[in-house]
């Protein structure tokens, strides 16, 4: 699936690509942003909410 990502995710995706190439020579990133997801903590008035959401929300 060909997922379009922000300009500001592809600018940390740059970053961590340069990062990474440069501490392992020779080997290669593929990313698969259709498995992404993250793990939001907030604190409501009511109480602490964990809310996990996929890359697409």
């Amino acid at each position: 699936m060909d997922v379009r990502l922000l300009h500001e995710l592809n600018v940390y995706q740059d970053i961590f690509k340069e990062f990474y190439l440069s501490k392992y020579s020779g080997r290669r990133l593929m990313w698969q942003n259709s498995l992404g997801h993250c793990v939001l903590k907030t604190e409501f008035a009511k109480g602490k909410k964990e809310l996990d959401v996929s890359l697409f929300q």
